[in-house]
Protein backbone atom coordinates (compact mmCIF):
# COMPACT_ATOMS: atom_id res chain seq x y z
CA UNK A 1 0.00 0.00 0.00
CA UNK A 2 1.57 3.43 -0.93
CA UNK A 3 2.01 6.01 1.94
CA UNK A 4 -0.29 8.80 1.68
CA UNK A 5 1.48 11.76 0.61
CA UNK A 6 1.20 14.46 3.92
CA UNK A 7 1.58 18.30 4.17
CA UNK A 8 2.52 19.59 8.09
CA UNK A 9 1.56 22.75 7.68
CA UNK A 10 2.98 25.08 10.07
CA UNK A 11 5.02 21.81 11.29
CA UNK A 12 7.59 24.10 13.48
CA UNK A 13 10.50 21.62 15.40
CA UNK A 14 7.66 19.09 16.18
CA UNK A 15 6.51 17.70 12.66
CA UNK A 16 4.01 15.15 12.11
CA UNK A 17 6.04 11.38 11.32
CA UNK A 18 6.41 10.56 7.26
CA UNK A 19 4.89 14.72 6.69
CA UNK A 20 6.27 17.21 4.34
CA UNK A 21 6.54 20.26 6.77
CA UNK A 22 5.85 23.93 5.80
CA UNK A 23 6.96 26.80 7.87
CA UNK A 24 7.74 30.37 8.08
CA UNK A 25 10.92 29.51 9.82
CA UNK A 26 13.70 27.99 8.58
CA UNK A 27 14.43 25.50 11.41
CA UNK A 28 15.09 21.57 11.34
CA UNK A 29 12.43 19.69 10.44
CA UNK A 30 11.26 22.85 7.84
CA UNK A 31 10.93 21.18 3.92
CA UNK A 32 9.30 24.20 2.51
CA UNK A 33 9.76 27.74 3.76
CA UNK A 34 7.05 29.64 3.22
CA UNK A 35 4.55 32.35 5.29
CA UNK A 36 1.34 30.47 5.08
CA UNK A 37 -0.66 33.45 5.65
CA UNK A 38 1.36 34.31 2.22
CA UNK A 39 -0.49 32.47 -0.58
CA UNK A 40 -0.04 31.31 -2.76
CA UNK A 41 2.12 28.47 -1.84
CA UNK A 42 4.74 26.94 -3.44
CA UNK A 43 2.64 23.54 -4.39
CA UNK A 44 1.46 22.27 -7.07
CA UNK A 45 -2.23 22.21 -7.44
CA UNK A 46 -3.69 18.55 -6.03
CA UNK A 47 -0.26 17.47 -4.71
CA UNK A 48 -1.63 15.86 -1.65
CA UNK A 49 -3.58 13.77 0.34
CA UNK A 50 -3.93 14.61 3.32
CA UNK A 51 -2.95 18.13 5.16
CA UNK A 52 -2.57 18.88 8.93
CA UNK A 53 -2.42 21.93 10.45
CA UNK A 54 -2.06 20.92 14.80
CA UNK A 55 -2.22 23.79 16.91
CA UNK A 56 -1.81 26.38 14.05
CA UNK A 57 -5.04 27.66 13.17
CA UNK A 58 -5.39 30.19 16.29
CA UNK A 59 -2.33 31.69 15.71
CA UNK A 60 -3.57 32.81 12.27
CA UNK A 61 -4.69 36.13 11.06
CA UNK A 62 -8.52 36.13 11.37
CA UNK A 63 -9.05 37.69 7.97
CA UNK A 64 -6.61 35.18 5.94
CA UNK A 65 -8.33 32.09 7.30
CA UNK A 66 -10.65 32.12 4.03
CA UNK A 67 -7.97 32.52 1.92
CA UNK A 68 -5.74 29.85 3.86
CA UNK A 69 -8.03 27.26 3.50
CA UNK A 70 -9.15 27.99 -0.28
CA UNK A 71 -4.86 27.39 -0.59
CA UNK A 72 -5.12 24.24 1.28
CA UNK A 73 -8.05 22.97 -1.07
CA UNK A 74 -5.93 23.91 -3.94
CA UNK A 75 -2.88 21.50 -3.00
CA UNK A 76 -5.22 18.31 -1.70
CA UNK A 77 -6.45 16.14 -4.38
CA UNK A 78 -9.58 15.48 -4.27
CA UNK A 79 -11.59 13.89 -1.56
CA UNK A 80 -8.19 14.32 0.58
CA UNK A 81 -8.05 15.18 4.02
CA UNK A 82 -7.40 18.43 5.88
CA UNK A 83 -6.66 17.61 9.74
CA UNK A 84 -7.26 20.73 12.27
CA UNK A 85 -6.42 20.39 15.90
CA UNK A 86 -6.94 23.59 18.46
CA UNK A 87 -8.52 24.66 21.81
CA UNK A 88 -11.52 25.21 21.97
CA UNK A 89 -13.32 29.03 22.20
CA UNK A 90 -12.61 29.68 25.93
CA UNK A 91 -10.85 27.11 27.08
CA UNK A 92 -7.59 27.66 29.73
CA UNK A 93 -5.60 25.82 26.79
CA UNK A 94 -6.69 28.98 24.93
CA UNK A 95 -6.14 31.96 26.81
CA UNK A 96 -3.31 30.57 28.75
CA UNK A 97 -0.77 31.12 25.11
CA UNK A 98 -0.10 34.87 24.63
CA UNK A 99 0.01 34.25 20.72
CA UNK A 100 -3.36 33.03 20.21
CA UNK A 101 -5.17 35.07 18.03
CA UNK A 102 -8.59 33.66 17.18
CA UNK A 103 -10.73 30.52 19.02
CA UNK A 104 -12.93 28.40 17.18
CA UNK A 105 -16.58 26.28 18.11
CA UNK A 106 -17.67 23.58 17.08
CA UNK A 107 -19.91 25.88 14.82
CA UNK A 108 -16.82 27.26 13.10
CA UNK A 109 -16.26 24.55 10.90
CA UNK A 110 -19.79 25.86 9.50
CA UNK A 111 -18.38 28.04 7.24
CA UNK A 112 -16.87 25.75 5.30
CA UNK A 113 -19.08 22.69 5.45
CA UNK A 114 -20.74 22.26 1.82
CA UNK A 115 -23.75 21.54 3.35
CA UNK A 116 -24.04 24.89 5.97
CA UNK A 117 -25.83 28.07 4.64
CA UNK A 118 -22.97 29.62 6.89
CA UNK A 119 -20.93 28.57 3.65
CA UNK A 120 -22.79 30.99 1.47
CA UNK A 121 -21.64 34.39 3.92
CA UNK A 122 -17.84 33.98 2.69
CA UNK A 123 -18.52 31.20 -0.14
CA UNK A 124 -14.64 29.24 0.31
CA UNK A 125 -14.05 26.14 -1.35
CA UNK A 126 -16.26 23.52 -0.44
CA UNK A 127 -15.78 20.97 2.10
CA UNK A 128 -17.37 18.19 3.68
CA UNK A 129 -17.05 18.12 7.44
CA UNK A 130 -16.12 14.18 8.62
CA UNK A 131 -15.46 14.67 12.13
CA UNK A 132 -15.93 17.79 13.99
CA UNK A 133 -15.62 16.76 18.17
CA UNK A 134 -14.43 18.49 21.22
CA UNK A 135 -11.91 15.78 23.18
CA UNK A 136 -11.24 15.85 26.95
CA UNK A 137 -8.84 17.81 26.79
CA UNK A 138 -11.09 20.84 25.34
CA UNK A 139 -9.14 20.61 21.98
CA UNK A 140 -11.13 21.41 18.80
CA UNK A 141 -10.51 18.16 16.40
CA UNK A 142 -11.83 18.44 12.82
CA UNK A 143 -11.25 16.41 9.82
CA UNK A 144 -12.34 17.96 6.40
CA UNK A 145 -12.55 16.58 3.19
CA UNK A 146 -11.90 18.29 -0.17
CA UNK A 147 -14.57 17.97 -2.52
CA UNK A 148 -15.43 18.97 -5.64
CA UNK A 149 -16.44 22.69 -6.26
CA UNK A 150 -18.49 22.11 -9.65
Amino acid sequence: MVQPLILDIGCGNNKYPNSIGMDKRAIIGVDIIHDMEQPPWPIENEYFDQAKMLHVMEHLKPWLVIDIMNEVWRILKFNGELELIMPIAGSVAFYSDPTHIKSWNIYTVEYFNINSNFRNIYSPKPWKVVKNYVNHKQYLEIILEKIDDK
